[in-house]
């Protein structure tokens, strides 16, 4: 699942980016997720957010005052 913000989650993305910044060479048992990132990705070449964490619902914006 592509998710946001991925703090406590474990998904794909985070998988691979984790094989990515550890320098692994690629493995056929990484197939299956590089398969479903690509047939999730829209023709305009981003993706859908699928989830959002409660915890973004809750976020409010700061604002600052300028003197």
């Amino acid at each position: 699942m592509l998710s946001y913000p991925s703090r406590w989650r474990c998904n794909i993305l985070l998988g691979l980016d984790y094989f990515q910044l550890a320098r692994v060479e690629y493995d056929e048992k990484m197939t299956d997720a590089t398969d479903v990132l690509l047939k999730k990705r829209r023709k305009v070449g981003k993706w859908p957010l699928q989830e959002k964490s409660l915890l973004t619902k809750f976020i409010v914006p700061l604002h600052t005052t300028h003197c």
